[in-house]
């Protein structure tokens, strides 16, 4: 099978496409058929290796696993003798979180891993960005915190993978919502159902006298001592992004009363635990009618020329490779 490997950590041009052996199922695990597999911006910074911190759990000196990729989407063509959940030629997807490997023509993954059947209104394009970015908004937006109708929250950089979808489960529940992100997207953006548009090339937005309850800093580039400017009293800033100075603001405002800041690694968390916050928002996504924002599709081969794509802030929304 030819998959996007991975020998060491470095730019774009490390990554190569190579022919691999075909994984075999264990007694537990389906063998799929990769239909379509998402790259973003979390998969870049997987493969330069940053923040350095990460390593240590994907790999140091090198990567653990070869083969990149997450998101995926595809059919059944294997199982394991003691798989009872899926059959053969159902159509499934799911996120490999820190087994990665879903950048190929085939993969392997535990019945018990965050794999589900795919709703058949979802192209599996679509499907396969759904573990990702979404991912990440709705456990922000519903597990680390409790996002209520009329909450304000401020979502920057709202026209990435996870800032379109936050957009769209704050606005499904009623919430109030001002997106940050470059003007050409204000359009796309509105129609996710942002309240109030700010272009971060014109407007400092830690100087509006707006103040938020949240602040989902999807892309990680607003310092909380920034941030704490115009959040509320008892205001939560939010970033999926880690580094050592929000680490220290988290320690603080654990200690202190007031302003919090929060951090968490959606796809650290146990299989368990995602498939039943994914199963939890597919169902929001069926009742409200939420859409992924697909930028483009391409081709396995692209996958080096995707991952620069991305680094130089091009992307809108999600990319999809099919397979």
């Amino acid at each position: 099978m030819k998959a996007a490997i991975l020998e060491k950590y470095g730019p774009a041009d490390s990554i190569e496409i190579r022919d691999m052996p075909t994984p075999v199922p264990a007694e537990n695990e389906l063998l799929i058929k990769v239909r379509a597999s998402g790259v973003s911006r979390a998969h870049t910074m997987m493969r330069a290796g940053t923040p350095y911190l990460a390593r240590f759990a994907v790999g140091y000196p090198r990567p653990k696993r070869k083969i990149l990729g997450t998101g995926f989407s595809g059919i059944v063509i294997e199982k394991g003798k003691n798989v009872t959940k899926f059959e053969i030629n159902d159509e499934v997807f799911g996120d490999t979180a820190l087994e990665f490997s879903a950048n190929a023509e085939f993969l392997t993954i535990s019945e018990d891993g965050l794999v589900l059947k795919k709703p058949h209104n979802l192209s599996h394009a679509e499907a396969s960005t759904w573990g990702d970015g979404a991912l990440t908004a709705y456990s922000f937006l519903f597990s680390v915190i409790k996002l209520q109708p009329k909450d304000t929250i401020l979502i920057n950089g709202a026209s990435g993978a996870i800032g379109t979808c936050a957009v769209q489960f704050a606005s499904a529940i009623g919430a109030k919502v001002t997106a940050v992100c470059s003007e050409k997207n204000f359009k796309l953006v509105k129609s996710l159902g942002a309240q109030q548009v700010i272009d971060y090339k014109s407007t400092d937005i830690t100087s509006t006298d707006q103040k938020f309850a949240y602040i989902f800093d999807t892309i990680g580039n607003i310092p909380f001592s920034k941030a704490a400017k115009i959040l509320s009293h008892q205001g939560v800033y939010l970033s999926p992004k880690l580094s050592l100075s929000l680490l220290w603001h988290m320690i603080k405002s654990k200690i202190f009363s007031g302003k919090k800041a929060l951090f968490s690694a959606t796809g650290m968390k146990a299989a368990a635990v995602n498939r039943k916050i994914m199963s939890e928002m597919i169902d929001m996504v069926t009742k409200h009618d939420i859409h992924q924002v697909v930028d483009s599709t391409y081709n396995l081969e692209d996958i080096p020329k995707l991952h620069k794509f991305i680094e130089e802030g091009h992307k809108k929304g999600n990319i999809a490779l099919t397979i």
